[in-house]
């Protein structure tokens, strides 16, 4: 069975082992839409309620509040929830153990359908004016009550329908058919011309943990560096990638904190002195030093962090493979900030 997220609830599932084949997988849900759920997320009281929508029959399932200390256990609860939604269409308990044989354990690609999608947007947008059961994990009523609606794509209207006409038909799982999926297309190569110095001009300054004497200097030396390097960086985003004027703002901005406001704080430090910064700077000081910092903006943060990397690949000052290795440290920065975060308020309400 196939979940794929939009890419703002992926950290949900971190806990859920990744398709090994992003492509593959793909191909698996075109093939294979029963066994095949979009998901999204909404707040309701800073908890997360956890919408999942079956690609076929657009079949609801709503779990609620999916945090970091229950996400280990999210492939059974939304077992659970799959079992519960199908006992709710009229579904009998042979039949779903039938299903849940054939779709295999549970693991977790990227959203894709557009359709399933605005679907899931729909419901998650119909949801938040609907009373949570906060003593329930799987909202039920809610599930009843989200399955009813009418659905103008589904030949019959309604998912509940749409579900008890799937159960009609054989239940099997069919060999992939990687025909369904449309050409990749070819990634061009973006040209970046190094306007500024070699970090290594900095290199011998690394050791230095703290202040010393010169520091003021050194430092404006690389501040200045860096408004070369991020002038780069805009026309990259803007030029080479075709992002709009707010978006390159947003992340000239992003990593003009991090470069400036992080790396050059108290210690000389560039993008390359050590790739684990990233993480630090967003699983740590984003969450524990910024003042009201949301967990959007942390995520925004990572992503800026990741076209930056991805810019300076572009300039060949890191490899693909220190790329890789950051873009993972980035990812992994980004579920901990989020984390520290929740744990945060959650003391500041305690407190």
């Amino acid at each position: 069975m196939i979940i794929n997220p939009t890419k703002k609830t992926q950290p949900l599932f971190s806990a859920i082992p990744k398709v090994q084949d992003a492509r593959q997988a793909k191909a698996f849900s075109l093939t294979n839409p029963f066994f095949s759920w979009h998901a999204n997320y909404f707040n309701v009281n800073r908890k997360k309620i956890l919408v999942l929508v079956n690609d076929l029959t657009l079949t609801p399932v709503v779990i609620y509040d999916v945090n970091a200390k229950n996400k280990a256990m999210l492939a059974e609860v939304i077992v659970a929830g799959i079992q519960a939604a199908f006992k709710l269409g009229g579904i009998s308990e042979d039949e779903i153990q039938r299903y849940l044989a054939l779709a295999g354990e549970i693991e977790v690609n990227g959203g894709f359908n557009r359709q399933v999608t605005s679907v899931t947007t729909m419901f998650v947008q119909m949801a938040t004016v609907v009373p949570i059961d906060v003593t329930q994990q799987i909202q039920k009523p809610l599930m009843k009550w989200l399955a009813e609606i009418p659905v103008q794509s589904l030949p019959l209207h309604f998912s509940e329908l749409a579900l008890k006409e799937a159960f009609s038909q054989p239940l099997v799982c069919l060999p992939v058919n990687e025909s369904l999926l449309p050409e990749p297309k070819k990634k061009e190569e973006i040209q970046v011309e190094v306007t500024w110095q070699p970090f290594s001009t900095w290199k011998k300054y690394e050791k230095e943990e703290d202040w010393f004497t010169g520091y003021e200097d050194i430092s404006q030396q690389v501040v200045e560096n860096n408004e070369q390097v991020l002038e780069a960086f805009s026309h990259y985003l803007s030029d080479g990638l075709g992002l709009s004027k707010k978006v390159v703002q947003r992340h000239r901005s992003n990593a003009a904190f991090y470069m400036n406001g992080f790396l050059v704080y108290s210690s000389i430090r560039t993008v390359v002195t050590d790739l684990s910064d990233a993480n630090k700077f967003i699983s740590d000081f984003c969450p524990l030093k910024i003042l009201g910092v949301s967990e959007a903006e942390i995520k925004r943060m990572g992503a800026s962090l990741k076209k930056l990397y991805e810019f300076l690949a572009a300039a060949n000052v890191i490899s693909p493979k220190e790329l890789k290795e950051v873009k993972e440290e980035i990812t992994h920065g980004v579920e901990f900030g989020v984390f520290s975060l929740e744990l945060k308020e959650d003391f500041s309400d305690f407190w």
